[in-house]
């Protein structure tokens, strides 16, 4: 299992696409996670781990690929702080889509891999879907 939108704003910021605009793709984005979670809820799941995305300016592909010369530009981790808050902001979009879907079963936002560890504390991966 992987994120889920992270490959639709890959695409778009390798075509030099400014965050920005990106930005405004997030609500489509969204709205298609959130058709997949109904599509999963209507064939009978009760819980689904909805991944959020990694934290993008810490990927070494953005690293190489989007460098600043400006160091503000990175935080103490050395990550790219834009592509890291433009990661924040589409966890927080998703998981307010989350609270507002009805049926409300009971999705699981992940934004982080221990999340999945979460799952196995609550023993119930044999109730949970992976596809």
């Amino acid at each position: 299992m992987g994120e889920w939108g992270g490959n639709d704003y890959y695409n778009c910021f390798f075509q030099n696409k400014q965050i920005p605009e990106v930005k405004t793709y997030v609500p489509n984005v969204v709205a298609g996670i959130m058709r997949g979670i109904k599509d999963l809820i209507q064939q009978g799941a009760t819980r689904v781990l909805v991944p959020g995305i990694y934290p993008l300016g810490c990927l070494p592909l953005y690293l190489t690929s989007f460098p600043d010369n400006n160091t503000s530009a990175y935080d103490n981790l050395g990550c790219l702080r834009n592509y890291d808050d433009f990661a924040s902001y589409h966890n927080r979009y998703t998981n307010r889509a989350i609270a507002n879907l009805q049926p409300h079963p009971s999705p699981f936002f992940s934004s982080s891999p221990e999340s999945c560890l979460y799952l196995v504390d609550m023993n119930c991966i044999p109730k949970i879907a992976f596809w």
